[in-house]
Parts: C-alpha cells; sequence; structure tokens
C-alpha cells in the first residue's frame, strides 16, 4: 500500500486550501497477515489559528493486490520442471544436497507484477513451500533465501532437513497467480484542529 504526497488535497471551513509540506514522495507499508490497521502521517503544513478544522481532506491510496493463489505440486525428478498457472510461471531450476539439507532453488515469473515484487516488497518470501513425504506428512522449510531478482520475476532457495533425499516426496508452492494495481480514494470529512 502506498500513499503519494502529491494526491492530497484539503481546505479549511471557509474553502481555502491548507498546503502539503511534502508533496514528492509518500508513505508506503507492506501489509502483513493478520494485520487489521496502519496509521499514517501526512505533512500538512500549519493552518492560521483562525481555522478550526479540515473541513475535507483527500488523498488516494496505490493498493497491490494479490489473485486468488494456486498450489504448484512438483513431483518425481523436480530439477527442471516448470509450472504454469493463469499469469505466473512456476520453475525448479536447481536441486542441491549442501551437507544433511536439501535445496531447492525456485524461479517464480509473473507475466505482470505490477510493480509488486520491486525489493522493499518481501511479500513473496511468506509465500507457503514445503515437502510433503512419501507418507504424505507435511515438512515445512528449514530456512530460504532469495536468489535473485527482476521487474517481474524472484529466485528463492528453500532448505529442508532431509539427508536421506527427496525421492517419494512431492514439492508443495503456493503463490497468487496475478498482482493487481488499484487506486482507492478517500475523503476525510471535518476533522478539529487542536
Amino acid at each position: 500500500m502506498a500513499h503519494p504526497f502529491a494526491s492530497v488535497k484539503a481546505v479549511d471551513e471557509q474553502g481555502n486550501p491548507i498546503e502539503v509540506g511534502e508533496t514528492r514522495g509518500g508513505w508506503d507499508a507492506t501489509i502483513q497477515p493478520g494485520m487489521t490497521g496502519l496509521d499514517i502521517e501526512i505533512p500538512l503544513k500549519l493552518a492560521p489559528r483562525s481555522v478550526n478544522k479540515i473541513a475535507s481532506l483527500r488523498g488516494e491510496f496505490q493498493v497491490l493486490i494479490p489473485g486468488k493463489s494456486e498450489e504448484f505440486v512438483f513431483e518425481g525428478n523436480i530439477k527442471g520442471q516448470q509450472i504454469k498457472r493463469a499469469g505466473v510461471t512456476v520453475k525448479v531450476e536447481q536441486v542441491r544436497q549442501p551437507g544433511e539439507l536439501q535445496q531447492i532453488v525456485l524461479r517464480v515469473r509473473f507475466e505482470d507484477s505490477a510493480g509488486a515484487l520491486e525489493s522493499h516488497y518481501g511479500w513473496i518470501l511468506t509465500n507457503e513451500a514445503y515437502l510433503l513425504d512419501p507418507n504424505g506428512e507435511r515438512m515445512e522449510s528449514a530456512g530460504l533465501e532469495s536468489t535473485g531478482q527482476r521487474e517481474n520475476e524472484v529466485g528463492v532457495a528453500y532448505l529442508f532437513d532431509r539427508p536421506e533425499g527427496l525421492k517419494g516426496c512431492k514439492f508443495v508452492y503456493k503463490t497468487p497467480t496475478a498482482i493487481v494495481r488499484q487506486t482507492v480514494a478517500y475523503e476525510l470529512k471535518d476533522l478539529p484542529l487542536p
């Protein structure tokens, strides 16, 4: 979620504009699962003492919204396997065994990420990724790291504590298949000034 300060317009009870202190830049935050609210600050210049309230404060939020999540299941000799669903392609680039661990390196590519993969958005690293062992038991990742990033794709390496190897296992990865950018306009009215 981003809030460009250039979108902010404020007026007092006589209809006079209240200037925004900074119009370049803005505020942005990553919404994490479970969050129910955010506090933001809007840099307005001080109004004259005769002004009792902000009659109208308007602006716009730029919001990146994930589309429906899909499950990508890889099994057998998974190295090089690629699955495409809707607007996303997930490819297992490498499978390695560094010591006692198994490492699965993915490349996730969106046809249009709407800017959602920019470096300050870490949401893709919270996508579900796990193994199902030959008995169908779920095994969580022992760690992960980003292996590279471009405008519409990201690489992620997952580690699993499975010294016996991946034979008979399934690797499951879940991600939204689309990212949509939307503009949400707001207006607050009759805000009293101290």
